[in-house]
């Protein structure tokens, strides 16, 4: 499977808010009222942070990390993969990749994931574990 991590740029813009509506809104709706500038600002929060992610010379995703060396301790913001290309590997490849990298370097990995969403088994699946929930999301941490 030939996927692959490029560095955003500001002509991303217009395919992340669509992969917003696509992958999100089904899960944030539920708790909170998802409009045109809460998804703006949420794609530009830490914008230098986000990847997206490739198949097929065809762009399918992004991850929003950061690493902080300091603590060895790396936050995922947001993943997310077009519902057109979720179930066939992609978000388990990326991650695994990640998770080898974060052990290679001793590195803890947190994330937060809404308790209606399906990826969580897919977190647990490569080794996250619950640290912390709330009314509406659950804390997890992968331990290298």
């Amino acid at each position: 499977m030939k996927i692959c991590l490029r560095p955003v740029n500001n002509n991303d813009v217009s395919f992340l808010l669509d992969l917003r509506r696509k992958t999100m809104h089904k899960y944030s709706l539920e708790i909170s009222e998802e409009n045109d500038s809460s998804d703006l600002s949420r794609v530009k929060y830490s914008f230098d942070d986000i990847q997206i992610v490739r198949y097929r010379e065809k762009d399918v995703g992004m991850i929003k990390m950061s690493k902080d060396y300091s603590e060895n301790h790396w936050y995922i913001y947001q993943f997310q993969v077009d519902p057109e290309f979720q179930g066939i590997g992609i978000g388990k490849a990326i991650l695994n990749d990640i998770c080898k990298s974060a052990v290679s370097v001793n590195a803890t990995i947190g994330l937060s994931v809404f308790k209606n969403n399906p990826a969580i088994s897919l977190y647990r699946g490569l080794g996250f574990k619950d640290v912390a929930s709330s009314k509406y999301e659950f804390e997890m941490e992968f331990n290298a």
